[in-house]
């Protein structure tokens, strides 16, 4: 058994062959793929980290008046 030869594409524009991990030809700078987007975080998963922030600042504004104005440790 002979050593395995890596995939190799070859660019519709220029013919140059180039490495299944690039996005560009090397040599004609054709795009070559277009990378796929990451998929966006579910809007319900922003709004309750929003109301948990929002939530964890009302408690610290409410511990700090009561160590501040009504000295209560």
């Amino acid at each position: 058994m002979g050593t395995p030869t890596p995939i190799r594409h070859r660019c519709d524009t220029c013919g140059h062959d180039f490495p299944p991990t690039v996005f560009v030809c090397p040599t004609c700078r054709t795009i070559l793929i277009v990378p796929t987007a990451r998929n966006k975080t579910p809007g319900w998963v922003i709004g309750l980290l929003v109301l948990l922030i929002v939530a964890l600042a009302i408690y610290a504004a409410m511990l700090a008046y009561q160590v501040l104005v009504l000295h209560k440790y």
